[in-house]
């Protein structure tokens, strides 16, 4: 069970209740140790209860499992490893596919029966297990709610967040496994010296390796079109370490190795020449030059704690990489000529004119600015560096004279539903399919479709003069609760916009990628509007 302590996320040491109370964190403490050793005294005096009711749920787990799906087919793909890893951490067992084969079944990612073919290397998950439970509720697309008056997120299948195509069974099917996964080899040109290392650019993990390259002095290019190499595809995205760059890095070939090595990165290539198949030769025009970020964001008075957390784990824990955080107060105080990239955290934080001015101005000289959920709203239809809520001054007169009617009709609405009638205009957090330009570097490494958990009620139109990477179409897919007040609303709308203004960029987040670093696939979609710094086109 959970026990939690009423006082809210912002009660500090002592909070005054309505009541003229006052709770403060030893009442806290004290409370929760009371609960505490009541559940122990309770559970001793029912001990052979829980004893039978513990041993009876694990043996009911493995013969009679619970579910629509009885086995799951995950295909292999980079960020497999550490949904294996979560999956260890659970105790939910899996195997590889150890043959080949051409199976029938559900299609997560369609929604449809498709045919596909098994490959060695694809995670196989039997529910007939001890934590099927739990094996079902991570898998599951929807979630079961007795209500939809709910203050979290009602989606969050595993398939969609690590952006794994998954094929699910509803009868146990068997066939040839290893309790270990095919080792993934470099494929190398020749034995002679490498030149360049070609390294795919579609997991947190290549990001790792990026951050750690611009740690340590690397210069590294990204591929910006397809080309192909000694009958080898190199696909857009792809990091290009080339000796050329380099040439201070005395044991370069070494130094690649090991840090490929440490990142994890699968399917890298070593070349023994820079001279392409077709697609330009290394070191042409259509790979462009990385340049390493220097990162500032704001914490403090306004800025929702959870999300400057987000970002600061991002950097410290998931990539290893210097992050500057600054009080909004002393905001004025910064220099930003020192950084060339700023993150805005979600939040209702207000920045004044001349703070706006002056990140405006910063951004005209080449400046990155990456504003996510509630920080769009400093931007929201403003003149210059502007994110517009309607696409047209029709589309805004013709949602006010809906938002006047809706008034006009609700007029003898009764008190006691009103909780339901607001809830029907917002979402707690849902997963909402969006199309993605996977041409434009934003949408790098993603492929045609993303899954986005949305957790705003936060729509805008299709934006003018701005790449709309991620949008919402039309009958789109989703999962979880969204309100009928809302979802029509998303159906249009985009969900991730980069704009150029002056010499540099503004990146635009509706969606928190990085909301609680659970959800893997945007990990890598925060990774490319961190990294692709300057490579942005500014002709639309």
């Amino acid at each position: 069970m959970t026990y939690e302590q009423g006082g809210n996320s912002s009660s500090g040491r002592a909070i005054l209740m309505n009541n003229g109370d006052t709770l403060t964190i030893q009442d806290k403490i004290d409370h929760n140790t009371i609960v505490a050793l009541s559940t122990i005294e309770v559970s001793s005096k029912n001990a052979d209860r829980l004893r039978a009711a513990f041993s009876s749920y694990y043996a009911e787990s493995v013969k009679n499992p619970r579910g629509k799906f009885k086995t799951y087919i995950l295909k292999d793909a980079p960020s497999l490893s550490r949904l294996a890893a979560l999956f260890d951490r659970s105790g939910i067992r899996y195997t590889w596919a150890g043959q080949q084969s051409r199976l029938t079944a559900y299609h997560y990612q369609s929604g449809q029966s498709r045919t596909f073919d098994v490959q060695k290397g694809d995670m196989v998950i039997q529910s007939a297990q001890p934590r099927s439970v739990l094996l079902q509720v991570l898998m599951e697309e929807e979630a079961a709610l007795k209500d939809s008056v709910t203050y979290d997120i009602t989606a969050w299948t595993l398939p969609f967040a690590y952006q794994i195509d998954c094929y699910a069974f509803t009868e146990a099917t068997s066939f040839k496994t290893s309790q270990t996964k095919p080792v993934d080899t470099a494929l190398l040109d020749s034995e002679g010296p490498i030149v360049a290392f070609q390294v795919p650019w579609n997991d947190l993990n290549s990001a790792r390796l990026l951050a750690a390259l611009h740690k340590d002095g690397y210069k590294v290019r990204m591929a910006m079109k397809e080309a192909s190499y000694q009958g080898k595809p190199v696909q857009k995205g792809s990091l290009i370490i080339h000796k050329g760059d380099n040439p201070w890095k005395k044991q370069f070939e070494a130094e690649i190795k090991g840090h490929l090595r440490k990142s994890g990165v699968e399917g890298w290539r070593g070349h023994s020449s820079g001279f392409s198949d077709y697609g330009g030769d290394f070191g042409g025009h259509q790979y462009h030059l990385l340049h390493a970020p220097k990162v500032l964001t704001l914490a403090g008075r306004g800025v929702q704690a959870n999300s400057c957390g987000e970002i600061w784990y991002y950097f410290d824990q998931l990539l290893d990489y210097d992050l500057s955080v600054v009080e909004i107060e002393r905001f004025d105080r910064i220099d930003l000529t020192q950084y060339n990239t700023l993150i805005l955290p979600d939040g209702y934080y207000g920045l004044e004119e001349n703070q706006m001015a002056k990140i405006s101005d910063w951004v005209k000289s080449g400046g990155r600015v990456i504003a996510i959920d509630g920080a769009i709203q400093q931007f929201q239809d403003k003149s210059g560096l502007s994110m517009d809520t309607y696409a047209t001054e029709d589309d805004k007169k013709k949602a006010e004279e809906a938002a006047d009617a809706q008034a006009l009709a609700s007029r003898l609405n009764d008190y006691q539903g009103s909780e339901r009638r607001n809830i029907s205009k917002t979402t707690a957090g849902a997963i909402v399919y969006n199309a993605v330009d996977d041409s434009h570097p934003l949408g790098f490494g993603l492929g045609k479709s993303y899954f986005s958990l949305k957790t705003s009620s936060a729509a805008y139109a299709l934006q003018k003069g701005a790449w709309n990477v991620l949008h919402v179409p039309q009958n789109y897919r989703s999962f979880g609760f969204i309100g009928n007040g809302l979802k029509g609303k998303l159906s249009g709308s985009v969900s991730f916009a980069a704009k150029a203004y002056g010499n540099g960029q503004a990146i635009f987040m509706v969606d928190n990628p990085l909301f609680r670093c659970f959800w893997d696939r945007g990990l890598l979609l925060f990774s490319n509007a961190l990294f692709l710094n300057g490579t942005l086109d500014e002709n639309y």
